[in-house]
């Protein structure tokens, strides 16, 4: 990834967006923070790798369950969270629209979903969440 990708990713998978990135105030007043954004979809869909890269993490991932995070060099990494089955190897090379897993979910209160975030490498030198809809190829008429 690079700043160049902004706006041009194809979508790990095709569903909707139940959340988005960033505080978000619930109904009882708590704010949560989101570091991504959360695609619904049936358990079991497949979801892609979004660009080439190295698989750095394939496995349970705490609170998130089964796990998948990419590496795409220069601080760039991509995750998929809450899936239901895992695809890929860890250290191994993924390419982009390859199937790194699918769907899970199921537990949450959101019901079957992935969650989707991009870190992009920041001043300090951390990977820092971005917002995911601001990376991602639009849909046309899709939030």
């Amino acid at each position: 990834l690079s700043d160049d990708d902004v706006g041009a990713l194809d979508w790990p998978l095709d569903g909707a967006v139940i959340y988005r990135f960033g505080v978000q105030t619930q109904p009882n007043g708590t704010s949560l923070r989101w570091n991504g954004i959360a695609l619904s979809a049936r358990p079991g869909t497949p979801v892609q790798a979004v660009r080439d890269g190295t698989v750095v993490l394939a496995g349970p991932f705490e609170g998130y369950g089964p796990t998948v995070v990419v590496s795409h060099g220069g601080g760039f990494y991509t995750l998929y969270l809450y899936l239901e089955e895992i695809g890929v190897v860890q250290g191994r090379r993924v390419v982009a629209g390859q199937v790194v897993g699918t769907v899970g979910g199921r537990g949450t209160p959101e019901g079957p979903h992935i969650e989707f975030q991009i870190r992009a490498p920041s001043a300090e030198g951390v990977p820092t969440a971005q917002d995911p809809l601001r990376w991602l190829r639009s849909r046309g008429g899709a939030p």
